[in-house]
């Protein structure tokens, strides 16, 4: 595993220096591989170069229950929430960060219902979708 890491550092940073002679560059260039001071241990199920953010795997990992941006973290707060009124309802929604019950996800939706029928509900991840035609999503407030 470690050698096929190495060996693909070594063809990018020879590929570089390739590029950069063929560019007829005057600068000199120097390159130093320490093969006996290895860094990071690597698990050895990792392997490639590429890596996939897979279902938010890199958010924590898969989320059984289905909710994107549960904790309103994104840079949009209420991307992937809608705001649901039924027939006169009415009311207001806040997302705000003053006094929150976690420190480690600092972020929640006031919901202001005025009347029934008012309230928020998110759209499923994708791929997550309603199992049975005409359900609601997996979550909702209101």
């Amino acid at each position: 595993m470690n050698r096929i890491v190495l060996r693909s550092c070594v063809i990018v940073l020879l590929s570089i220096v390739a590029c950069s002679m063929s560019l007829g560059q005057d600068n000199t260039i120097q390159l130093t591989v320490r093969a006996d001071k290895p860094g990071a241990k690597i698990s050895p199920t990792m392997y490639g170069i590429f890596f996939e953010d897979i279902n938010f795997g890199a958010d924590g990992g898969l989320y059984a229950e289905l909710v994107k941006n549960r904790s309103f973290e994104f840079p949009e707060p209420m991307m992937a929430w809608s705001e649901v009124k039924q027939e006169a309802a009415a009311g207001s929604l806040e997302t705000l960060d003053q006094d929150p019950v976690n420190a480690t996800g600092p972020h929640y939706v006031r919901i202001k219902a005025e009347a029934a029928g008012y309230g928020l509900v998110t759209s499923p991840m994708a791929g997550a979708g309603s199992s049975v035609p005409g359900t609601p999503p997996p979550a909702g407030f209101g």
